[in-house]
């Protein structure tokens, strides 16, 4: 079954705008530089995000949002636990991201 995987990133304080957009571009770019062990191609079906555009302040810091899509629990599962490339990724976000928030789920299933 397919699974949406969310992602919520605040940044530190002193990150610059260069070095935000920097993540958020090396976040996109997750999409196509992840490549499934088996089949040796990009495994991740989608991936969108964007800036918090809520005012109501329940943002909680939070200023991104990222939003990707795996066709299996297991392709996530991989990709938030072995996959080197992610594994990179989040090393490159010390010091400029302060926090995530991490949710997956199976649309439709409560």
């Amino acid at each position: 079954m397919p699974v949406v995987h969310v992602v919520l990133m605040a940044f530190e304080p002193l990150a610059t705008p260069q070095e935000t957009d920097k993540i958020v571009q090396s976040m996109l770019a997750l999409k196509d530089k992840c490549i499934h062990p088996a089949t040796q191609k990009p495994y991740v079906k989608s991936t969108k995000g964007g800036a918090n555009l809520t005012s109501d302040g329940f943002a909680e810091g939070y200023s991104h949002s990222f939003v990707m899509e795996f066709e299996t629990g297991e392709e996530c599962a991989y990709y938030s636990d072995e996959d080197p490339v992610h594994l990179e990724f989040i090393e490159s976000t010390s010091g400029i991201v302060s926090k995530t928030l991490v949710v997956d789920f199976t649309p439709g299933v409560f």
